[in-house]
Parts: structure tokens; sequence; C-alpha cells
């Protein structure tokens, strides 16, 4: 899931081969945590990756990363 893309929990569910209660919870903390948005569109929630996260942009992460010492 691309910031920008929408997704049913239901859709997103089957995706991740997940049992709809189990999305339905991980979407809400997501969503109190600030990183899915959702929308109400009839009685379909959409959810979204809000890119606020900064590990969700991988341009960010890796312009800012530091190489790894062994």
């Amino acid at each position: 899931m691309l910031t920008g893309d929408e997704l049913s929990v239901t859709d997103l569910a089957e995706r991740a081969g997940l049992a709809y209660p189990t999305a339905h919870r991980e979407v809400a903390r997501l969503r109190d945590a600030g990183i899915l948005s959702e929308r109400q569109v009839g009685r379909t929630r959409l959810i979204r990756a809000t890119g606020r996260a900064r590990w969700w942009n991988p341009c960010a992460r890796s312009s800012r990363s530091r190489p790894v010492r062994w």
C-alpha cells in the first residue's frame, strides 16, 4: 500500500492474509498513530497511508541514513 492508494479494510485483510478482525484492529492502531487515514464511502471505510511517518518515505530515509559500522 503506497501513499495515495486507498483500500477497504476487507481488501487490505485479503491482501495481507489476515482475518478481518485482526486487520480492523491494526488499522485502528495505525490510524490512531497518524500513519493511516480513513474516509467513509457509504458503509465502506477506505484507508490510506498518510506519509507522515519518516520510515514511510524511502527517499527521506535513504538520504539521511548513515553507513553501518561493524
